[in-house]
């Protein structure tokens, strides 16, 4: 007698296996999101980081206050944006679907004069719930 089709057993087995597939790839999916997500504000920071420092730049703000080892200075985004340093409707990173939420203009970037006379660069979020949660090395 010839049979078309599988097994009980066979359907069991290939359940089983997909199982174990999705409970291994899962967290590493889970990983690779969050991982993007942590990239993608870590980028509109560095961003923001290098408008902050064309800014200083080009305006030539070398004033006596900053000008020396740990001076610091804090730029507002409405001062990148007017300075056309940045786009006007900029929008902080996706970090879901529904997160489409335009940049505070009262949000800054502060710089700092390291030993080396670079900058070392702090992006702060004037509303706090607005910015993703993200804990991010510089």
């Amino acid at each position: 007698m010839n049979k078309k089709g599988f097994t009980l057993v066979e359907l069991i087995a290939v359940i089983g296996l997909l199982t174990i597939i999705a409970l291994v790839g899962a967290p590493l999916l889970l990983n690779q999101i969050a991982s993007a997500r942590k990239s993608r504000w870590n980028n509109f920071k560095n961003d923001m980081c290098l408008a902050a420092e064309a800014y200083v730049n080009h305006e030539n703000i070398n004033s006596n206050s900053f000008k020396n080892v740990n001076d610091t200075i804090s730029i507002s985004v409405l001062n990148l944006i007017s300075g056309g340093y940045v786009k006007n409707n900029l929008k902080y990173p996706k970090v879901n679907k529904n997160s489409d939420i335009n940049v505070n203009t009262n949000d800054s970037v502060r710089l700092t004069i390291n030993e080396n006379m670079t900058y070392t660069c702090e992006y702060t979020c004037y509303n706090q719930s607005l910015c993703p949660n993200i804990n991010s090395e510089e």
